[in-house]
């Protein structure tokens, strides 16, 4: 913890536009459920509070890269699915089911599948890199990732590259990453079968990673059952709901359980340093 006794929180986003903002509501509930969890121990919680949130946007240096790409594929999406003659029979009926699952397999995919292809540009993946750690600065005590979708692909390679580096996070202590509806089981696969013998590791001893999902969300992925590295590695696949299969995946910032669970971390780490 640094002089003042702040512990960092910086908050990746996932696939899709996300403006300044974004994690308002997250921040709010994880703020909530800190004061609740030091006051579940008989303590007072100090004002202000030991938290520093740090929202992070990088959509904006993948959004000339795929702009074009994410209408095309929407559009061939479009054109490939027309509705069948039970989904027209009985369209009065469906109508809200078939908004949603037009939307999952139109704007959902094409965003996805586009900002993948963006992010494995070298010259974008080294801009989001920069991004995350001039937003950073340089800082003194604990952080704390919380990285959403493809947010934790992003998080754990910038995690991996700097520890390898010896570089680090000038100042700060990496304590702990919390991944929400996170690919990351899928995308180690880029690298082989090295990638999955090598996951993160935090740099605290008391640190933890903590996988967040919802059984519902079909781009999130259990961590633990990969190997014993992952095993080790990862403190726990949390699973909360969130929703209803598709939309489960863009509905973590907003979830109290998800919330719970990071403040809950983050009052024992204040617990134990104060």
């Amino acid at each position: 913890m640094n002089d003042d006794g702040q512990m960092t929180v910086a908050v990746v986003h996932g696939i899709g536009v996300s403006e300044p903002g974004y994690a308002v509501e997250l921040i709010a509930g994880i703020r909530r459920e800190f004061i609740a969890a030091l006051r579940r121990e008989n303590l007072n919680p100090p004002d202000p509070l030991p938290l520093t949130f740090i929202e992070i946007v990088w959509d904006d240096i993948v959004a000339e890269q795929q702009r074009e790409l994410s209408e095309r594929l929407k559009s061939g999406l479009e054109r490939w699915r027309e509705p069948t003659v039970w989904e027209k029979w009985f369209a009065p009926l469906l109508a809200p089911l078939q908004k949603g699952a037009r939307w999952l397999r139109t704007d959902f995919a094409a965003q996805y599948i586009s900002d993948v292809i963006a992010y494995r540009n070298p010259l974008v993946y080294e801009k989001i890199q920069q991004r995350i750690l001039g937003r950073l600065e340089e800082g003194d005590g604990p952080l704390t990732f919380v990285a959403h979708s493809l947010g934790t692909v992003i998080t754990s390679d910038l995690i991996y590259d700097r520890c390898e580096s010896g570089s680090g996070f000038p100042g700060y202590t990496m304590t702990n990453f919390f991944t929400l509806g996170s690919p990351l089981a899928v995308f180690a696969l880029r690298y082989g079968a090295d990638a999955f013998a090598s996951p993160v590791h935090m740099e605290d001893p008391d640190g933890r990673w903590i996988n967040i999902l919802d059984r519902d969300d079909p781009i999130a992925y259990p961590l633990k059952p990969l190997n014993a590295a992952y095993d080790r590695a990862v403190e726990k696949d949390a699973e909360v709901d969130t929703g209803l299969f598709g939309i489960a995946h863009v509905k973590y910032w907003k979830n109290p359980a998800t919330q719970r669970i990071i403040a809950a971390k983050l009052a024992a780490d204040y617990r134990r340093r104060r």
